[in-house]
């Protein structure tokens, strides 16, 4: 792993994603890494996913409240249900690995394609 310094991190996000795109800091094992969150684009950096964002949140709009309440859930719930902790689904949001829906300062993780990657990893093990 190649560690670049803070402002350089920064300039690299600036320059590959104008607009669209920051850079997290995060602190691995004493070391800074550097992730590029891409906001928005999702569906982009995962050709798998069923819906854009934009579709996802539509759908979650004009789901009743009871089907609403199954599919999209918090990252808490999500990582209780997987076994994993909500950290790393946040992560997994972040990453475009898995899709969510934005209300407030919250994700509501969709549960189908919580599935759908464990699937993947599942399939990838196998291989």
């Amino acid at each position: 792993m190649r560690l670049i310094s803070v402002p350089a991190a920064v300039l690299l996000s600036q320059v590959l994603f104008p607009k669209r795109g920051s850079a997290l800091l995060n602190d691995v094992n004493g070391c800074i890494a550097v992730t590029v969150a891409l906001n928005g684009m999702s569906s982009a950096l995962n050709p798998s996913f069923d819906h854009t964002d934009e579709q996802l949140l539509d759908l979650y709009l004009s789901l009743p409240e009871a089907q609403r309440q199954e599919r999209f859930v918090s990252t808490l719930r999500a990582a209780r249900f997987v076994g994993l902790s909500q950290r790393t689904m946040q992560l997994w949001i972040e990453c475009g690995t898995i899709q969510a829906v934005t209300v407030g300062r919250k994700y509501l993780v969709d549960l189908q394609s919580v599935k759908k990657e464990l699937k993947v990893q599942m399939l990838k093990r196998v291989a």
